[in-house]
């Protein structure tokens, strides 16, 4: 997996940043109730945050790893919210509370279902290549051409990852920033398909960018899923045509 331009910010990645926020705030507010202090207390969220300083270094690559929107990103969360759940039974084994106790099972709840979300969310082939920068020869043994089109240019590739939502696309020519909205077409068997969606990330060489499909029709074309239903047929997966 590379790093990508990410121009979308993904719901997933948005969520997951807001709760790990929320979970630093969890913590203090154990330490509120196991103190007897007040939450809002200036002089003590600066004493918790630095008492804290452990949780806030494993937040931070967690955090920039889900705002790049990289598949690695789970993995960073995992480790974090670990983190916050050994410091808060930790507090629980000093000072036993039920309602803690309570918050904490549903906390680790939603961490297995933020992880399940991230897994989903940034494994998808608009945000995974499937090829790296360093390879001798270009990516995929077995070509799909595609011509890729907007308003302003056309441009020539071929697919590299797909699915049910979107595609990542190698192109021969780096590709232009400023275009957003775009339309797919690729002949295959005498059978023009056709998709039009939004491009959200790139390569950072411009050669490689994750187009997410807006699910309308294209007049005169078969659609992306009759696509996939025929690679299916075929037996064309993106790892088996390298």
């Amino acid at each position: 997996m590379q790093n990508l331009k990410v121009w979308t910010f993904h719901s997933a990645a948005r969520n997951t940043m807001l709760f790990m926020v929320l979970s630093i705030f969890f913590l203090i507010l154990q330490k509120s109730l196991q103190s007897s202090l007040p939450f809002l207390n200036l002089v003590f969220l600066q004493k918790s945050l630095m008492d804290e300083w452990g949780i806030l270094v494993i937040a931070l690559p967690a955090f920039v790893m889900t705002y790049r929107h990289n598949s690695n990103a789970r993995y960073f969360f995992s480790f974090f919210c670990a983190a916050v759940i050994f410091r808060s039974l930790e507090g629980l084994f000093l000072n036993f509370n039920k309602v803690l106790m309570i918050v904490l099972f549903l906390y680790v709840c939603m961490t297995y279902t933020f992880y399940q979300l991230l897994s989903w969310s940034f494994s998808r082939a608009v945000f995974s290549p499937n090829y790296r920068l360093d390879n001798l020869s270009a990516p995929m043994a077995v070509r799909i051409a595609v011509t890729v089109g907007s308003n302003e240019k056309t441009f020539q590739g071929y697919l590299t990852n797909w699915d049910q939502e979107g595609a990542f696309l190698y192109l021969e020519e780096p590709w232009d920033d400023r275009i957003r909205e775009v339309s797919l077409d690729i002949l295959i068997e005498g059978h023009l398909f056709g998709a039009k969606g939004s491009v959200v990330c790139a390569a950072w060489d411009g050669k490689g960018i994750g187009v997410e499909w807006n699910k309308k029709p294209v007049a005169d074309k078969l659609s992306w899923s009759a696509l996939i239903d025929l690679f299916e047929d075929m037996g064309w997966e993106p790892r088996l045509l390298r």
